[in-house]
């Protein structure tokens, strides 16, 4: 995986959710994946709700970047 591979990583920036930080979670997830973008990555960046793991499933990103209250609240581990 990486840059020296010659794949480009995609990284999966989660934000939103259904929690009281969805304010605080949307510009700073779409901050982060701006500043990936300009490094070279791909970048998407789902709203973390309740289908969450079948949507990642779906993207089979490389990495995953959220913080652990938005990741609980998604029940990204089930």
């Amino acid at each position: 995986m990486g840059h020296a591979s010659g794949k480009t990583p995609l990284v999966a920036v989660l934000m939103g959710g259904a929690s009281a930080e969805r304010e605080v979670s949307l510009p700073c997830g779409r901050a982060c994946a701006t500043a990936l973008r300009g490094e070279g990555y791909e970048v998407v960046g789902p709203d973390a709700g309740p289908d969450l793991g079948e949507r990642l499933r779906g993207f089979s990103p490389d990495m995953v970047i959220g913080d652990c209250r938005m990741v609980e609240d998604a029940a990204c581990n089930r």
